[in-house]
């Protein structure tokens, strides 16, 4: 879950053996949820809301700690087994907690649905944390959090408060979804919730004055470009393609636009940086080898409308901060954008490789390592003359790259 847009890390001197609750809560507060806030418009800050919810839940108060711990120690390898029992007493409790609130009860109140969809999205952070293998993404906590949040879109809707809370966990999983989606295997797959899309089709979802924390302006567009991941991961493990389907969702992808945004143009640039994403997985689903059938557009046609979006992305890339406002999705960009660079732009390899190095310095994050070295080893496949797409090879070696 990208709950942090960048890691703020303690000074070594604050780096020590925390382990009480309140230190650790305090910590998870001023330093975990630094500067972040639930509605961009009141500029309500995060914490005092999440507080309350991690008090009342074993669950939350254990992810908490987990994430504290971890965070403190900037993710050093002494400090993993440590956090490790956290995250483990987190999942457990979890578990519990949802049998009490949802199988026991038959009907959860909303307060009950926060706090264990807030609880699949903390272990969905953790678990990428702490995958060594880089080949388990922990797809059980998207498919927890999607499910909490399915039960909370169709029932009833209390108040202003509850849905600007609710609107600010959305943002949260379908972020996390946008992450996810290319590493969603065909044959256990995990459809959009039509409460979902249907809700997201207000207006307010796509205007700069509503503007969510977590997706900006663009959750809708998020929303679309997880469909081209998991179509593209489709194509990948079914070789088959669905010529209809591509044109709808790329036609959805070009026709969506920001309402009331003017002066909010580094949100509407970062929102081009989704759109540009998701058509690119399009043209790279158009190249896995063996997909049937195969593509009729004349490939010099679609390599020219691919090298234009490849400028757009690298314009973005190179207009904008070290940092992307959500760096949990600028690993994806560097990832998908960068696979299309040829070994002659020696400028932009060279861009992609600043703009890991930028991410990696910021976050401390193993799966955004990982995720350069994979460019780096794709890069030198394609130069030695394999024809593959990146996602062929992250298939063929096993791997996850989880990102969240």
């Amino acid at each position: 879950m990208p709950l942090k847009t960048q890691i703020v890390m303690a000074p070594r001197s604050l780096r020590r053996e925390l382990d009480d609750d309140d230190e650790l809560l305090q910590y998870f507060s001023t330093v975990y949820l630094k500067d972040m806030v639930l509605d961009l418009k009141t500029a309500t800050p995060l914490p005092p809301v999440i507080e309350p919810h991690i008090r009342r839940s074993r669950a939350l108060l254990h992810a908490a700690r987990s994430l504290s711990i971890a965070h403190i120690h900037r993710f050093e390898p002494d400090c993993i087994k440590r956090s490790m029992k956290d995250y483990l007493r987190a999942l457990a409790a979890l578990r519990n907690e949802f049998g009490q609130e949802v199988i026991e009860k038959h009907r959860s109140t909303h307060d009950a649905l926060h706090r264990l969809l807030l609880g699949a999205l903390l272990l969905a952070v953790l678990h990428a944390w702490y995958d060594d293998s880089s080949r388990d993404c922990g797809l059980v906590h998207l498919r927890g959090a999607a499910a909490t949040l399915d039960l909370l879109l169709t029932s009833t809707v209390y108040g202003s408060w509850s849905m600007i809370w609710e609107d600010f966990l959305i943002g949260c999983v379908v972020s996390l979804d946008m992450l996810y989606s290319f590493l969603i295997p065909a044959r256990h797959p995990l459809p959009h919730s039509p409460s979902l899309i249907q809700h997201l089709k207000q207006d307010c979802w796509r205007s700069g004055a509503h503007m969510n924390p977590i997706c900006g302006l663009a959750t809708p567009l998020a929303l679309l470009v997880s469909q081209a991941g998991r179509y593209y991961r489709s194509v990948v493990d079914l070789r088959r393609r669905d010529p209809d389907k591509e044109r709808e969702l790329e036609r959805s992808l070009l026709q969506w636009k920001p309402l009331d945004a003017d002066d909010k143009p580094f949100h509407v640039q970062t929102a081009d940086g989704y759109r540009v994403c998701g058509l690119l997985m399009f043209h790279q689903a158009r190249q896995v080898v063996g997909a049937r059938p195969p593509p009729v557009a004349h490939p010099g046609l679609q390599a020219a409308k691919a090298h234009q979006l490849i400028l757009f992305a690298m314009a973005i890339l190179r207009d904008t901060l070290p940092i992307l406002p959500q760096p949990n999705f600028e690993a994806p960009l560097l990832l998908i954008v960068g696979s299309e660079i040829e070994k002659e732009d020696r400028a932009g390899r060279a861009l992609i490789e600043t703009r890991f190095a930028d991410l990696i310095a910021s976050t401390y994050r193993r799966g955004h390592r990982i995720a350069a070295k994979f460019m780096r080893d794709y890069w030198q496949l394609r130069d030695g003359g394999r024809d593959v797409t990146w996602l062929e090879v992250l298939v063929e070696k096993g791997l996850s790259l989880n990102l969240a």
